[in-house]
């Protein structure tokens, strides 16, 4: 991931994992510091996948400008990755995640939903 801003931020938000060049980017959630409010879906998805304390502070209550470093410091980036490597890295860590057996589609979004809650059921928006 390059620059994820607002709406961007919360699409990379909902992902599995999420991995940022070390080198460039940010991730921002910038709606409080411009006056939008979030809505109950996104405030649900930022409260189950954004580590409680200096994260969410940092994150979501003062709309902090996250380079790849402090985001995976913060635990909202998975990895820090060169540009050129990005793509394989994505493909060996979701291929990792899968495992040899590939999990199936339905157990995986049943533990999701599980996991994080009937709430996050994302097939609805």
């Amino acid at each position: 991931m390059g620059h994820a801003f607002g709406a961007g931020a919360f699409l990379a938000l909902a992902c599995d994992y999420r991995l940022m060049r070390q080198d460039r980017g940010w991730l921002c959630w910038p709606e409080t510091a411009i006056g939008l409010p979030f809505g109950d879906f996104l405030l649900q998805l930022s409260r189950t996948k954004i580590p409680p304390g200096q994260s969410q502070r940092d994150a979501i209550l003062y709309s902090k400008r996250l380079d790849g470093p402090e985001a995976k410091r913060l635990q909202l980036a998975d990895g820090l990755v060169e540009e050129t490597k990005m793509a394989a890295e994505a493909k060996s860590l979701i291929l990792g995640a899968l495992g040899r057996n590939r999990l199936s589609r339905d157990v995986l979004h049943n533990t999701k939903k599980d996991i994080y809650g009937k709430e996050l059921d994302m097939s609805k928006l």
